[in-house]
């Protein structure tokens, strides 16, 4: 039987930690930084891992999606609110880039609408 080298097992390890535990790549970096497998640094038990309602969704009293759908919040502003709640306990830096990409999507959006009201109240003023 031929042995793996390193790298091949480091490739493995990595593969296993992300697709069949459920860490992150910020967890996975971690664990190659420090060499330690940390109990803290478990994303969920095995046993919740449910993919229409992970743990990093389920933070506080109510589910991400339920007060998504509650407010009904647009595209934009349903990711603005899933990225900002769920940064803490899965990419960090990355989901707050990425609330921040739709934030300034959405206010972008809100510019034009607020460009076109004002220039059909310019219209409508100067024509009567």
């Amino acid at each position: 039987m031929e042995r793996l080298t390193i790298v091949q097992q480091k490739a493995n390890l990595e593969k296993y930690l992300l697709d069949v535990i459920g860490y992150t790549y910020k967890m996975v970096e971690k664990i190659q930084e420090t060499g330690l497998l940390d109990p803290a640094l478990q994303p969920y038990p095995p046993i919740d891992n449910n993919p229409v309602s992970p743990q990093h969704y389920q933070q506080g009293n109510i589910q991400v999606l339920d007060f998504i759908t509650d407010q009904k919040f647009s595209y934009l502003e349903g990711n603005i609110v899933k990225y900002i709640c769920r940064y803490k306990t899965k990419n960090g830096l990355e989901d707050l880039e990425k609330a921040n990409y739709y934030l300034n999507e959405l206010i972008n959006e809100v510019f034009i609408a607020d460009e076109k009201q004002a220039d059909q109240i310019d219209e409508d003023i100067l024509c009567g």
